[in-house]
């Protein structure tokens, strides 16, 4: 049964941004934000549009006060004052274009705004180097869980040291709002690329899911699930062939169950996994499901489970498998489209068991994709033609009869029956009135050692014909498999291998 959160307080979402909202009610309000990626996707609706963002450098470029000079001619908008609520007040600049200081770093422009935060692209003066600055909404700074939340992402993050995440460079906590200062990273998001151009390559999508893998293992080694792997936070570093995981906001340590809540769910809906959507404790097999649902998502340009609520994506998830990437893209491989499969597996223990497992696998299909020639299929992803699967029935039919007329044999070899007479068909008459003397009472008296009659077999009668006629249809399917099995010769076989390659 799927769990969800609350009923969402949308009608008080607007009161937080205007901060017309009571402080008992703020409270409750953006701890629910802290679990629903709905509601954060409606603020981010309701906090700034378009327009909204071209105003950016005008107004935070000012060093006017507008609170001490409540006449001046050039009194912001609605708009414009909404957009300082929005974003903190950083400190005055002199450097031309800059948006204002922020400690050592010149604020440059907006890159983006989500759910929990706002990132902006800055100037380290100090060490003379581009960086982004990911910080803390300030309405969400007020509440204790997204705090511990957002020190936790800094925490994770910098656990882990790899090519393919994001470094972080600096964390102020203490800050109000606290912020994280990372890696820029110019180029984009892998979600941009592909609403710009549509679905890539198998070639291109091996590449950069190799590199997003080998990101996970590198978090996974440390004990951190990512919780919420999606084009969004896949960071596509530009003229240098580097792809980067980013926005550990929703990593979980896996010793850490201090902001763990029961029954919740957290995450990017339509790439989250059954039990993640169910909101169970996940391991980092569930960063293999959604992993799964990235490559899917780079090779038919939509995420694989698709509805018009979030709810309804969460159903389909639990119980329906997506649509075949070979129906909507007819051109990729049948191999590619098992390699999907086995990421997405509804249970857990049925997807393969280690990101690093994963990464192998990649690499193997990446050099088969570059070099057909002289590097095949992965042995787990090829398909079985039709004649490798009745061969292969066939031998289990061969099988299947040795062993019943191995069975049949030993009962046969081994039921003590009375003796008859070859040159009739009628058993000899035994006068049960008579009794046995010498030996016959002995051997009638004493069982044979090792030896177990069938008591099936002792009921059947002495009589030839009546037991070939029970052998017949073994021995005829025994033929039949035989028969079946002489097709196969070193020449079908050569030119089935050519089929399937």
């Amino acid at each position: 049964m799927i769990r969800v959160p609350p009923i969402c307080p949308t009608d008080l979402l607007a009161g937080l941004l205007d901060d017309s909202l009571p402080l008992d009610s703020r409270s409750s309000v953006t701890e629910h934000l802290d679990e629903c990626t709905v509601c954060r996707d409606r603020l981010q609706t309701l906090a700034a549009d378009e327009s909204l963002w071209r105003q950016t450098r005008t107004v935070l470029s000012s060093v006017t006060d507008w609170d001490a000079n409540p006449q001046n001619e050039t009194r912001p908008s609605p708009a414009d004052s909404h957009l300082r609520r929005l974003l903190p007040r950083l400190q005055p600049s002199q450097s031309p274009g800059s948006l204002g200081r922020l400690g050592d770093h010149e604020i440059e422009s907006v890159i983006g705004l989500g759910g929990m935060g706002v990132v902006l692209k800055a100037r380290d003066e100090s060490l003379s180097r581009t960086v982004a600055i990911k910080m803390l909404h300030p309405h969400l700074a007020a509440g204790g869980a997204a705090r511990r939340r957002f020190s936790r992402e800094a925490r994770a993050a910098a656990a882990v040291n790899h090519p393919s995440v994001v470094p972080i460079h600096a964390v102020d906590a203490e800050h109000q709002p606290p912020y994280l200062v990372m890696a820029f990273v110019p180029g984009g998001t892998l979600q941009d690329r592909i609403d710009h151009d549509g679905p890539l390559s198998v070639e291109e999508t091996l590449r950069i899911a190799l590199q997003i893998t080998e990101g996970l293992a590198a978090a996974h080694g440390q004990g951190v699930v990512h919780r919420d792997v999606k084009p969004g936070n896949i960071l596509l570093d530009h003229g240098q062939d580097r792809v980067l995981l980013s926005d550990f906001g929703l990593a979980q340590v896996l010793d850490d169950a201090s902001l763990t809540c029961s029954g919740m769910i957290a995450g990017t809906p339509q790439y989250m996994s059954p039990e993640q959507a169910r909101g169970e404790t996940v391991d980092p097999r569930s960063d293999l499901f959604s992993l799964g649902g990235v490559i899917y998502t780079m090779l038919t340009g939509h995420p694989p489970f698709r509805a018009a609520t979030p709810l309804a994506v969460l159903r389909k998830i639990e119980t329906e498998p997506p649509r075949a990437i070979a129906a909507i893209q007819p051109q990729i491989p049948t191999w590619v489209q098992r390699l999907v499969e086995s990421l997405q597996q509804k249970r857990a223990v049925d997807r393969p068991a280690s990101a690093e497992q994963v990464v192998g696998l990649l690499r193997q299909c990446l050099a088969h994709v570059t070099s057909p020639q002289s590097c095949g299929v992965p042995t787990s992803l090829q398909c079985p033609s039709p004649r490798t699967t009745e061969r292969a029935k066939a031998l289990t039919i061969i099988v299947a009869c040795l062993s019943l007329a191995g069975s049949i044999w030993w009962a046969w070899a081994n039921v003590d029956s009375p003796p008859r007479d070859t040159g009739s068909k009628v058993a000899p008459s035994v006068d049960a009135s008579v009794p046995a003397t010498g030996a016959d009472a002995a051997e009638s008296a004493e069982p044979q050692p090792g030896v177990t009659p069938a008591p099936a077999l002792l009921d059947l009668p002495p009589d030839e014909t009546a037991w070939n006629d029970g052998l017949d249809p073994v021995l005829s399917d025994l033929k039949t498999a035989i028969d079946q099995l002489n097709v196969y010769t070193p020449a079908t076989l050569e030119k089935e291998e050519q089929d399937v390659q």
